[in-house]
């Protein structure tokens, strides 16, 4: 992996050309976005934020609920040009500033990655420029920014492109939504959701001996 170390790659007081906002977790969500980001950045542009430790190996910082990565995006790799098909046309040959953030919050991590998409509902984000202050809010360490998140200005709000979860979207009803959130409707799930697996993982849910057997032997 690739980071902006001594010196910020984009400058946070850059306004960027794309926000993706995402929301949700699973046990791999660091790692497979931090992968795929660094694989379709252009080369040192990619600076890594959060409000805690979660992409650093420094124990001090209190595990992060908000991240952030910042890039030039390559538009001559094939992964770009399928994400941003909009940008390419309009676009032709400019690498946009993308600016990804994701809010990990630290209850209910998979159902605020579908919650709010359902009901149409806005999650925090980590501003890494605060307007009020008109600076940054971030300090580098061992190659992250960390930033506040406690201060006016720290946050904000924003609506979701797309949410990680380790449950099916159908399964978040009875105690499994968090305060302040209806059940799903199941069907919303197809009518408002475009869901896609990715590694398939069964747990949590009463089963047989037969059938635990037949799923893990």
């Amino acid at each position: 992996m690739f980071y902006g170390l001594t010196a910020l790659a984009v400058s946070p007081s850059v306004s960027p050309d794309i926000d993706i906002y995402l929301s949700g977790t699973s046990t791999e969500t660091e790692s497979a976005i931090s992968s795929v980001w660094d694989s379709i950045c252009v080369y040192g542009t990619n600076d890594k934020y959060d409000n805690g430790s979660l992409f650093s190996p420094i124990t001090s910082y209190p595990f992060a609920t908000e991240a952030a990565f910042y890039c030039t995006l390559d538009t001559s790799n094939p992964t770009v040009a399928g994400l941003l098909p909009n940008w390419m046309t309009s676009h032709p040959g400019v690498n946009p500033n993308v600016l990804l953030h994701m809010q990990l919050a630290s209850d209910s991590y998979s159902a605020k990655g579908v919650l709010p998409l359902l009901h149409n509902l806005p999650v925090e984000r980590m501003n890494i420029w605060n307007s009020l202050t008109n600076s940054t809010n971030c300090n580098q360490r061992a190659g992250i920014w960390h930033c506040t998140t406690s201060n006016a200005g720290d946050t904000t709000s924003a609506y979701l492109d797309a949410g990680v979860s380790e449950v099916n979207p159908s399964l978040f009803v009875g105690g499994n939504v968090y305060t302040g959130t209806d059940p799903v409707n199941f069907s919303d799930v197809s009518d408002k959701l475009e869901v896609h697996s990715l590694d398939a993982v069964v747990y949590g849910i009463k089963v047989s001996p037969k059938l635990y057997n037949a799923l893990w032997i």
